[in-house]
């Protein structure tokens, strides 16, 4: 039997699985993925890149090449992507150590999270330390949309590799990034399309379609009235503290809302040339730090 030649996946640049420069194809053959030109990650490459690594079927072998840029490698490192994978890649060269690590920032590492109950546990480890760094009302809505967005992939994903969750609040200094608490999910579920067609009333979108529909009120996969609210009080959490940010990729299909400044609201939705497994979700929480909390330079 011929094996069949490795898939190269080279992630260059500035965010690029949330740019939508790249995707992460399935394969059935061995995978070499090339960090080696990332500029900056955002939370959503980090979860996207550790859900499809996790989804990879386990006779597949997974190369990876590090970052060059020693900041964007021990970010990596910070946030605990190599540790995700638990060893099914082989990292080629190896990361150098982790820097002393800072434990101020107000961010989220890297979460693996199989039902919605290994949240609480999670919140319990990270309330006080984002809690110190954002206002009250920011915290709480960081935390809904958190609490949202998982709950919907593990309930709805169905992903046997589970969730994944990472999360960092952005000043926009270096990073660019509009200012306020980004947060990254995602799973390699069945997508939002494959779990609306379990209720007869949405058969027969396609993934843009979905995506739309979903972000209604009381659209959802069962015929339960009450239940289907789980993307509207993502977005509306995240326009508390305009402005407000959220993108949600499934499958084919992609949807971003916006909430600006002055509160007005926008929503796209468009067809990708290519497909994600899964859903992947990145949400803005607009807001300040608290006052008199030393702002770093991401």
């Amino acid at each position: 039997m011929i094996k069949s030649r490795p898939v190269h996946l080279t992630l260059a640049g500035r965010a690029p699985l949330v740019l939508g420069r790249e995707m992460l194809p399935e394969t059935r053959g061995d995978i070499v993925i090339d960090l080696s030109g990332l500029e900056f990650v955002s939370p959503l490459d980090i979860a996207g890149l550790a859900s499809y690594v996790a989804a990879s079927p386990i006779q597949r072998q997974i190369r990876l090449t590090p970052p060059t840029s020693p900041m964007v490698a021990n970010y990596l490192l910070r946030m605990e992507l190599p540790a995700a994978f638990d060893g099914r890649v082989l990292v080629d060269p190896p990361f150098e150590p982790e820097w002393e690590r800072d434990e101020t920032p107000a961010l989220i590492e890297l979460t693996r999270l199989r039902t919605a109950a290994d949240l609480e546990p999670l919140i319990t480890r990270v309330w006080a330390r984002v809690g110190a760094q954002l206002p009250a009302a920011t915290c709480v809505n960081v935390f809904k949309i958190v609490g949202e967005l998982v709950d919907n992939a593990v309930t709805h994903g169905q992903s046997e590799a589970g969730t994944y969750l990472a999360a960092q609040y952005y000043s926009g200094k270096t990073s660019g990034m509009p200012e306020g608490f980004w947060i990254g999910v995602a799973d390699a579920g069945i997508g939002i399309r494959a779990h609306l067609s379990k209720n007869p009333r949405h058969r027969g979108l396609d993934d843009a379609r979905a995506i739309q529909a979903a972000a209604r009120p009381r659209v959802t996969g069962t015929k339960d009235a009450h239940r289907g609210w789980g993307l509207v009080s993502v977005r509306q959490a995240a326009g508390e503290e305009a402005p407000g940010w959220v993108s949600i990729v499934s499958g084919r299909g992609e949807g971003r809302f916006f909430v600006g400044p002055d509160g007005t609201r926008t929503a796209h939705y468009w067809t990708r040339m290519r497909p994600i497994r899964g859903t992947w979700a990145l949400a803005l929480a607009g807001g300040k730090l608290r006052d008199g909390v030393e702002r770093g330079s991401s």
